[in-house]
């Protein structure tokens, strides 16, 4: 199996769409700086077609990754809803995450009577209707029962919070809230759904590489592959996430839910006539 030669070109286009995506704002003016890379992401039109970008656009999503890293959850939510409020209040179950992330910021902190006013008058509105955000609101609260920080992490509620990998968990609340807003952007509706829109195109193909990869494993053919270790570095720059290697890929075309009364109707073929019999 002989090595690609890939372009140098592609190569940096492939660094900006991440840089864009993620919403690293100066990285991306570093990189256009040292690089003479205009700044351009990939989108669903044509896959293979770089799309010029206003660094501007960026703005909000920066904002709300500093936000959410620096433990200022708040702010990021006054972000997103200075965007627009549509963007959080359209879709309740992520609306919920960052208002459950400064709940458990009080619990940490031992504030336990303004954590019981906020998931009271905050938390509890938010998840109304919603059985499993209000279990997740309660997994917090169980928090409360340990003076140990150590305790609480290796506590079954602890670890269904990941209480014990603060950065990742901060890192996946402001993809979610950046990708509502690429997706918001784009014009698409709370329920659709198309990774193009949200993620780097080198993460798709790092994606798309791993579950190729598996797929032959499976088969017995022999080939070079990328083995753990590089795995779990990609991971942990997030171009790979844990779930991804079981996923199908390239995803399927978003499509909408059926509603009630859209089906097809079934065409009654007219009945014929019976012919006479002759006499």
């Amino acid at each position: 199996m002989q090595a690609a030669d890939v372009p140098k070109e592609l190569l940096k286009n492939l660094v900006m769409d991440y840089f864009v995506k993620r919403g690293f704002t100066k990285a991306a003016k570093a990189f256009q700086r040292e690089s003479f890379t205009e700044p351009v992401k990939y989108g669903p039109e044509d896959e293979d077609k770089p799309i010029p970008v206003d660094l501007a656009e960026l703005e909000p999503k920066s904002k709300v990754n500093q936000a959410v890293q620096d433990g200022e959850i708040l702010k990021a939510i006054e972000v997103v809803n200075q965007l627009d409020p549509k963007i959080l209040r359209d879709r309740p179950a992520l609306n919920f995450k960052p208002h459950r992330e400064r709940l458990l910021e009080l619990v940490l902190a031992d504030k336990v009577e303004e954590a019981i006013n906020f998931a009271k008058d905050v938390l509890v509105p938010l998840g109304d209707g919603n059985p499993e955000l209000i279990h997740t609101m309660e997994e917090v609260m169980a928090l409360l029962l340990f003076t140990d920080r150590k305790q609480a992490e290796e506590s079954v509620w602890g670890k269904s919070l990941g209480l014990d990998d603060e950065g990742q968990r901060r890192d996946d609340i402001a993809h979610e809230i950046n990708s509502a807003i690429m997706n918001h952007q784009e014009g698409l509706e709370p329920d659709d759904f198309d990774p193009r829109v949200t993620e780097p195109k080198l993460h798709m193909k790092m994606k798309e590489l791993l579950i190729k990869q598996r797929k032959l494993s499976e088969k017995g053919v022999k080939f070079p592959k990328v083995q753990g270790g590089d795995i779990g570095l990609l991971k942990a720059q997030n171009l790979l996430y844990d779930s991804d290697p079981e996923e199908e890929w390239p995803p399927e075309p978003y499509k909408p839910p059926e509603r009630e009364g859209d089906d097809e109707m079934e065409t009654e073929e007219p009945e014929e006539e019976p012919t006479p019999a002759p006499e």
